[in-house]
């Protein structure tokens, strides 16, 4: 499979595919990357098309036109495969959103930073985020599941110390962090998922602002602040 394959995976060409695609450029260069990048994006489109249970590694082998042997090499089992392409979201997720705090002066804007960037993020790459709402299961109780806990922690930690740029964390109440995150981004996330299963039709991005907003009241209460 060459790159110039990859545009084949997903036949629409719309901006979301261009931008899946663009991920695993980023993600996975050179030449040295280049099989496991064809393994991962072929079982991206596999999991999506046909689901991850009914998914199998012969199906993995024959679509990406490798061996068996070398996807074991690369990713040891199928719960391997999972975890690299969810990991590979958030990664990516975390690196957007890094450019959304550039120019932040309040809790506020903090906190409509971190919703925007998320439903952006969802919008611009489906395909990946169609995968990461069914996979987050399999990874969280697979041999994966210490590994994602330090990613989730990592994540949290970036985004405090963005929000120690613009407010005294001495001021804020005591709360767990991933509590914060969660209230932030819940209302956002359920709708997302919907969306992205289809369920409804409107594009998160339309309700964007609200969801940014409904997230500022849920943990307002939780600043000391004269905004």
């Amino acid at each position: 499979m060459t790159d110039n394959s990859f545009k084949i995976l997903f036949s629409s060409n719309s901006v979301s595919e261009m931008n899946t695609i663009a991920i695993f450029e980023k993600h996975y260069a050179g030449r040295r990357k280049q099989l496991k990048k064809e393994i991962l994006i072929t079982t991206l489109q596999l999991f999506n098309q046909n689901g991850i249970e009914a998914t199998t590694i012969e199906q993995i082998r024959e679509n990406s036109d490798t061996s068996v042997g070398a996807i074991y090499y690369h990713f040891g089992t199928k719960e391997g495969i999972i975890a690299n392409l969810y990991f590979l979201a958030l990664d990516d997720q975390a690196i957007e959103r890094e450019k959304y705090f550039k120019n932040i002066n309040n809790i506020k804007e903090f906190i409509f930073v971190i919703v925007h960037s998320y439903l952006d993020w969802i919008e611009q790459n489906v395909e990946l985020a169609r995968f990461q709402i069914t996979a987050r299961y399999y990874v969280s109780t697979s041999t994966y599941e210490d590994e994602l806990t330090e990613k989730n922690k990592t994540r949290n930690k970036a985004i405090f110390q963005h929000l120690k740029s613009v407010y005294s964390m001495e001021k804020l109440k005591k709360l767990q962090l991933n509590l914060i995150v969660s209230l932030i981004l819940g209302s956002a996330e359920n709708y997302a998922k919907l969306w992205l299963l289809e369920k409804i039709s409107e594009k998160p991005s339309k309700y964007r602002n609200e969801f940014a907003q409904s997230a500022w009241l849920s943990v307002e209460r939780f600043f000391i602040t004269d905004q």
